[in-house]
């Protein structure tokens, strides 16, 4: 019903047109004015080839600077700093020498003597191949170093051959000793045995002396019994006292052969030998004092046998002295391959200083032209920033910035009886450029403002036409339903009450008149609401459109009932959408589908929301699928137009139902679609956003 949008639209496409013109008519110009102008594009290269310039020159000084300190950085790095890890690895290999070398002494068996030697010998094979790194060592001290390794060589092999001798007489000592010991617990256990047999012995003597005593009635015989008792008594204490000091000393003796390998020294081991001469003589001494013949016998025996073995040549004692005596040579040894060492860690540590020394010579060096080099970068430096400066002044701000400022206070004034146009050309040609096409642009927006104003008025006149022509539609459809009221009113009336006095025709025209009325008031009705089905001032609110369905139903019940129609309602969306405009959409697609159902058959209408899969990822689809007569595929266009009927006129309508659903899904910005089948049915599809859905 707004006829006057197409009109509204020719002014728009008038204005563009006008400009279109204004900016060819700018290129034209644009093309006059550079003449005679530095275009950007040249400035920056001179600016650009005047900042190479400065960072030219700055990048040979760098190099001429740089040159002679990467030298001096490449000889520390290639000689200096070797040379110094050299020395250190030379140091440690010495340190680690001395360390193997006293862990070589202290090794406890053939096996780990072995592993050590073997250690001792690749480290000292391994100084030469050190010294062959070294190129700042002097050949005297090359020669001496060479010559310590060797002797310390020589020495560590004396001193594993001593410490391997002292391992084994060690050993040999221990088999001795464990062999001479048990023999000697033999001989204590012997001795305690002895005397606990005559400790018993004592007892029985003591018993009887002790009955004798008690016996009263003793006479004179008796007494001669008991002084024999007492006889044999001493005599057996005497036995008990003998060999009691027989073990004590031979408990000494074990003693002292136990402790023999823990003697330290040479003197110790002679004292230890006094002792056993000793305790050996005065075990014999005691021996004879034995009053049986057989133990004596086996005690001088086994005395005799243990004297020999404690004295004979390479024996227990001896030998110890022969460990002793290795001890003492493995100490001197030591001493010599640590005074060798000692020489060997002081050359490394005065070539370690010496390479220390040169490479702080070099860093100084280095530090003084670092110092010389950072002025030259300063001056350089302050050089270019003076260069930059005076460039970025002149070219960036004052022939391009307050340009700038000047086009962007004109393009403020665009449009407005205040513009105005720069009296100077500008330094860039591209400024130029811009300043006229702000002025073509005042111009265009000059006329494009007096257009607007032309269409604002014709918009204001065409709002004002619209509102009045709906008031016009609701005034008249309410005035002309009036005189339709009375018409069918009196017509009932004639029926009513003269319907027998009317002949056939007479009838038959009041028929007619009221026919033509209902369809009158109808089509009035339907106008009315088609006129308000698409307002642009309708109410959204939430409406369920499922509840919706089931409400238009049951108004409807009678008219299903009639057609015999069945409905199948799906799942359908909640939206937000005016509650009336829905009421109609509904209606009108039920109506359709109840009124060309087929003769005979019953109407089934199915009404469910397919989802985006039948649509796409921002809309969805609700779906009004019935199995009527179906329609042509040529009409399908025209059935939306008002007032557009394809059947005859025995299918009650006025022909605005389809285009009242039409409208109300475009007032909602919704599309509505069909497709049909003849003799099958037909499907609408209303297509909804999802912005125009209820969350949740």
């Amino acid at each position: 019903m707004r006829w006057s949008v197409p009109r509204h639209y020719h002014l728009f496409n008038m204005s563009h047109a006008s400009l279109y013109q204004k900016i060819m008519r700018l290129e034209t110009l644009r093309a006059k004015s550079l003449q005679g102008n530095t275009s950007l594009l040249r400035a920056f290269l001179i600016a650009m080839i005047v900042i190479g310039l400065i960072f030219t020159l700055l990048a040979v000084g760098i190099w001429m600077y740089t040159t002679d300190v990467l030298e001096r950085e490449e000889a520390v790095a290639t000689r200096l700093l070797p040379e110094i890890d050299t020395a250190f690895q030379l140091t440690s290999s010495t340190a680690e020498l001395q360390s193997q070398a006293y862990l070589l002494r202290s090794s406890v068996d053939q096996e780990q003597l072995q592993v050590r030697q073997g250690k001792l010998l690749e480290l000292v094979s391994q100084i030469p191949l050190t010294l062959e790194k070294l190129q700042t060592i002097n050949p005297s001290d090359r020669i001496d170093i060479e010559g310590d390794v060797r002797i310390i060589s020589q020495l560590s092999q004396q001193l594993s051959d001593r410490r391997s001798q002292q391992i084994d007489v060690q050993a040999q000592i221990e088999r001795q000793k464990k062999s001479i010991l048990l023999e000697m617990s033999n001989l204590e256990r012997f001795l305690e045995k002895q005397v606990i047999q005559l400790t018993a012995a004592q007892l029985e003597q003591s018993e009887l002396i002790g009955t004798v005593v008690e016996d009263e009635s003793a006479d004179s015989g008796r007494l001669d019994e008991l002084f024999e008792y007492f006889i044999e008594y001493d005599s057996v204490s005497l036995d008990i006292q003998d060999y009691l000091i027989l073990g004590q000393g031979v408990v000494a003796l074990s003693a002292i052969v136990e402790r023999l390998p823990l003697l330290a020294d040479v003197m110790s081991v002679e004292q230890a030998i006094q002792r056993r001469d000793l305790l050996i003589h005065s075990l014999v001494s005691r021996s004879i004092y034995i009053k049986d013949e057989k133990d004596r016998a086996a005690l001088l025996s086994a005395f005799g046998d243990l004297r020999a073995r404690l004295k004979k040549k390479e024996g227990l004692f001896d030998s110890q002295i022969v460990v002793l005596t290795l001890a003492q040579q493995q100490d001197e040894l030591g001493l010599l391959v640590q005074q060798r060492l000692e020489r060997i860690l002081e050359r490394s540590d005065t070539l370690r200083n010496k390479t220390r020394v040169a490479v702080n010579q070099q860093a100084a060096a280095t530090l003084s032209t670092l110092s010389t080099y950072r002025v030259f970068l300063l001056v350089l430096f302050a050089l270019a920033l003076f260069v930059l400066a005076f460039i970025s002044y002149w070219l960036l701000y004052r022939r391009t910035v307050v340009p700038l400022m000047q086009v962007n206070r004109q393009l403020d004034d665009v449009g407005r009886a205040r513009f105005a146009t720069a009296q100077k050309p500008y330094f860039i040609k591209e400024l130029t450029t811009l300043s006229n096409a702000v002025a073509q642009l005042d111009a265009v927006q000059k006329q494009m403002n007096e257009k607007d104003s032309q269409l604002q008025a014709n918009v204001r006149e065409l709002k004002r036409a619209n509102e009045d022509l709906e008031q016009f539609a609701h005034i008249a459809s309410h005035d002309l339903q009036e005189p339709l009221r009375k018409l069918q009113q009196f017509s009932d009336l004639l029926v009513e009450d003269y319907k027998d006095k009317l002949d056939e025709d007479g009838r038959f025209f009041l028929d007619v008149i009221r026919t033509a009325s209902k369809r009158m008031s109808a089509l009035i009705r339907d106008t009315l609401a088609y006129s308000q089905s698409g307002s642009s001032n309708q109410t959204l609110e939430e409406v369920e459109l499922k509840e919706t369905v089931a409400v238009l139903l049951d108004e409807m019940d009678l008219a299903i009932e009639d057609a015999q129609a069945t409905f199948t309602i799906g799942a359908l969306p909640v939206v937000y959408a005016n509650r009336l405009g829905m009421e109609q959409l509904f209606r009108n697609l039920i109506l359709n589908a109840i009124k060309y159902s087929k003769p005979d058959t019953s109407a089934k209408i199915d009404i469910r929301c397919v989802g985006i899969e039948a649509a796409d990822e921002h809309n969805v689809l609700i779906r009004v699928q019935d199995n009527g007569i179906g329609i042509a595929e040529k009409y399908l266009q025209r059935i939306f137009n008002p007032f557009e009927r394809l059947q005859s006129g025995d299918v009650p309508g006025t022909g605005l139902g389809l285009a009242i659903c039409l409208k109300v899904c475009e007032s909602h910005e919704w599309a509505l679609q069909v497709r049909s089948t003849e003799g099958v049915g037909t499907v609408f599809e209303i297509s909804i956003p999802k912005t125009s859905l209820v969350s949740g």
